[in-house]
């Protein structure tokens, strides 16, 4: 699972700093967590609603992390009794989907929350110890993975009233039990995510004669519609995290002929294989993690830092170069940053924020404005 404030938040955010915001509401925006205290100050947000509601996690009081979503910029607790749960998509018609592990059942277990209802649907598995939806579209139709008896993952599609999960083919796997994930769908049912090498991408690496079923097994990106097909490679491995309605797929790829991964997006029409803009100076790779209905996308960049690798929210306005998003303090590299998800209407990406040492959830507003290109600024 991907990784996952005490800002009060009214009808005009919050701005930790005011010096970088555009107008009265663009900038940086800190939202708060679970814990109105504010001890606990723990999030991150994975998408939003055209409306203004953001999902994703945060920490409670106790220091607990639940599924959480923002409604005004408070911070709402979904009705569930899970360990380390999150909302990772919402719709428009605020349906969203989230995971979380159940002690009792030891498993992890997905779920489908409706905001205005406050209804909690569970969702069925294939028999293994977890299954989980990644993305869900204006209809409704979710999309994850789940393992089976064996443990080897599968991609899953989920329809209303989410009684039962549907096996998307596997295509690829491995003897360690990696398989496929689905993990983007768009409103045309158009589905997205990774398989472990298969069939449709046959492995012809070279070992020195050890078996292919033995070899390292790298992702590559794959699309259903409904049939699986590949998408185009530049390197030994891709892999694509979500879909719109014009069938722009993004994620990251290896690119041989610059040796490292880069943010990249495809176009399900023909599968072609596109980079987004240029690499970023110092950069150890990057990668796309959302799309919005207008092609815009956000992800982050990793440069080399001194123990580990920082990450970099980004914004990609569909051309030109990536647009790094600010820290607190206005420069991009003033704090570890990760995007999720991007709106072009409302000219917004969401994510995290490190403070002090914590991820705090974080609202990036005109973000279109406050991004620069790397080697503008720093």
């Amino acid at each position: 699972m991907l990784a996952l404030a005490m800002a009060a938040w009214s009808t005009i955010a919050f701005d930790p700093n005011p010096a970088i915001a555009v107008d009265a509401d663009c900038g940086v925006h800190v939202l708060p967590s679970l814990d109105t205290s504010g001890a606990s100050p723990h999030g991150e947000l994975l998408a939003m609603t055209a409306d203004g509601i953001y999902v994703g996690a945060s920490d409670d009081a106790a220091g607990r992390q639940h599924a959480t979503y923002w409604i005004g910029g408070v911070a709402h607790r979904v009705p569930i009794d899970l360990v380390d749960s999150g909302l990772l998509d919402v719709n428009d018609s605020h349906v969203a989907v989230g995971d979380g592990f159940d002690p009792t059942l030891d498993r992890w277990r997905g779920f489908v929350f409706d905001i205005d209802s406050g209804v909690v649907t569970w969702l069925p598995g294939i028999g293994g110890y977890w299954a989980s939806a990644r993305r869900i579209n204006e209809h409704g139709v979710a999309v994850g993975d789940g393992g089976s008896p064996n443990g080897t993952a599968h991609p899953l599609r989920w329809d209303a009233p989410y009684t039962s999960a549907q096996r998307l083919p596997k295509v690829g796997g491995d003897g360690g039990h990696s398989g496929a994930w689905a993990v983007g769908i768009n409103d045309h049912g158009d589905i997205v995510g990774s398989t472990v090498r298969g069939r449709l991408t046959p492995d012809r690496r070279d070992y020195g004669g050890v078996p292919a079923q033995e070899h390292w097994g790298d992702l590559d990106a794959i699309a259903w519609q409904p049939g699986p097909a590949g998408l185009e490679e530049a390197g030994p491995a891709s892999h694509t995290w979500a879909v719109n309605n014009d069938g722009r797929s993004v994620g990251f790829a290896d690119v041989d002929e610059l040796q490292t991964t880069v943010a990249a997006y495809w176009s399900l029409d023909d599968g072609r294989l596109h980079l987004m803009g240029s690499v970023v100076p110092g950069m150890a790779q990057s990668y796309a993690l959302g799309v919005s209905a207008g092609g815009w996308a956000t992800g982050a960049v990793e440069t080399i830092g001194i123990d580990e690798a920082d990450r970099h929210a980004f914004v990609w306005t569909g051309s030109g170069d990536l647009l790094m998003l600010p820290g607190l303090a206005g420069a991009w590299t003033d704090n570890t940053s990760n995007a999720h998800g991007v709106d072009d209407a409302r000219d917004e990406v969401v994510g995290m924020l490190t403070v002090d040492g914590i991820s705090r959830p974080t609202v990036w507003r005109c973000a279109s404005e406050l991004g620069v290109a790397a080697g503008d600024a720093s």
